[in-house]
């Protein structure tokens, strides 16, 4: 596994108590966060497929995490189809893809893609606003159930879990956008 997760699941807060006590909600990635330069060349790779959107995975192997630009199927500027064959999805780390010049955010399309992949728990993440300042935003799925409340990927543990404490009481809009 490269990621084990404990994540509070919506409208079970009420019911009965965890019979192992307080649930404490906790990422951990198998390499810890993500190198800072990963998101760059994200975003550098991004840049390069505008005006159509590009999409990459980051798979944990060889005991590194390394960015997967599978050949895309289609893509233009308003979708990209590729395949993972002969990707293990239970080494994806983060499924990203860009929006382009739009904003960085899920579409409709995008919650069907990410419920659709074989990987049980990954991160997804959209990089869009690229003609201006880029921005960033990433949601953790657990079996097709979406957290958009999960901390920073690129950041150590130990700051990101205290994230995920300080987001519990912020409003969710669903559109968690990030410089």
């Amino acid at each position: 596994r490269v990621m084990h997760v404990c994540m509070p699941m919506e409208g079970f807060e009420n019911e009965v108590p965890p019979p192992f006590g307080e649930m404490v909600p906790f990422i951990d990635m198998v390499g810890g966060p993500l190198p800072a330069d990963m998101l760059e060349t994200i975003t550098f790779r991004a840049n390069i497929a505008m005006p159509n959107e590009w999409a990459g995975l980051v798979v944990w192997e060889g005991g590194k995490y390394k960015l997967i630009e599978p050949a895309p199927i289609s893509a233009t500027p308003h979708r990209v189809e590729y395949s993972s064959a002969g990707i293990d999805p239970q080494t994806v780390v983060l499924d990203c893809h860009s929006h382009g010049a739009l904003p960085a955010f899920f579409s409709e399309t995008d919650d069907a893609d990410d419920r659709s992949m074989a990987s049980p728990c990954f991160f997804a993440g959209v990089v869009g606003n690229l003609n201006r300042t880029p921005q960033f935003t990433r949601r953790l799925v657990v079996n097709g159930r979406f957290f958009h409340r999960c901390g920073d990927i690129w950041l150590p543990q130990h700051i990101a879990r205290t994230m995920i404490e300080l987001m519990k009481e912020e409003p969710e809009d669903g559109h968690d956008n990030e410089s």
